[in-house]
C-alpha cells in the first residue's frame, strides 16, 4: 500500500495545474452523479412506476366498465357511493384537518382557503369544492398533494397553477383546487 500511495503522489506531483484542476473536476463530478443525480433517478424510477400502476389499475377498471355494458354503471355507482365517507361536519373538517396537519409536516404556508357545497350534488353524493392559496418549495408542495391524495381518497385536484416572483426565488406560490365527495345520508 505504501508503494501505491508513493506512486499516486509522484504522479500528481508531475502535473501540470491544468491537468490538476481537470483530475480535480472529474473527481467532483464523479461524486455529483453519485451523490446527487443517481438518488434523484431512483425516486423518479420509483415515482414512473407509482404512476404506471394507477395507470394500469384505471385501465383495468375502465376494460371491465366495457365488458359490463351499460347494465353495471348503477352497480358501479353504487359501489362507488359506498365507498365515500358519510357527510358530516366531522368529516369534512377531519378532510381539512389533515390538510393542514400535512402542509404544517411539509413546512408549507398555507394562506386562507375556502370551502364551500356545491350546489346540484346529485346521485346520492356531496361534493364540496376547496380552495386553498399555499407558498412553499416546489418539491415540498409536490410532496404535500400526494399526501393529500393518499390520506383521502375522496379527494380529487381539480387544478393547480404555481407562480413564482422571479428565477432566483426559492419558494413557489401554488392556487390548489380540490373537490372532495362525501355519501348523502339515506
Amino acid at each position: 500500500m505504501t508503494g501505491l500511495k508513493w506512486r499516486v503522489h509522484y504522479w500528481l506531483i508531475g502535473l501540470n495545474p491544468a491537468a490538476a484542476a481537470g483530475v480535480l473536476g472529474l473527481l467532483l463530478a464523479g461524486l455529483l452523479h453519485f451523490g446527487l443525480t443517481r438518488p434523484g433517478v431512483q425516486r423518479l424510477e420509483t415515482e414512473r412506476a407509482a404512476s404506471l400502476a394507477r395507470t394500469q389499475s384505471v385501465a383495468a377498471l375502465r376494460a371491465e366498465q366495457a365488458a359490463a355494458g351499460p347494465r353495471a354503471e348503477p352497480l358501479m355507482a353504487a359501489r362507488l357511493r359506498a365507498s365515500l365517507p358519510l357527510v358530516s361536519s366531522a368529516s369534512v373538517n377531519g378532510t381539512l384537518e389533515r390538510m393542514q396537519a400535512a402542509s404544517e409536516a411539509g413546512g408549507l404556508q398555507l394562506n386562507k382557503g375556502s370551502y364551500q357545497l356545491q350546489a346540484g350534488g346529485g346521485q346520492g353524493v356531496q361534493r364540496y369544492s376547496i380552495s386553498l392559496p399555499v407558498k412553499g418549495a416546489y418539491p415540498a408542495l409536490r410532496a404535500f398533494i400526494r399526501q393529500v391524495l393518499g390520506e383521502a381518497p375522496n379527494l380529487v385536484l381539480e387544478r393547480v397553477s404555481f407562480t413564482r416572483n422571479s428565477k432566483e426565488e426559492a419558494q413557489v406560490e401554488a392556487q390548489l383546487e380540490f373537490a372532495a365527495y362525501f355519501r348523502k345520508p339515506e
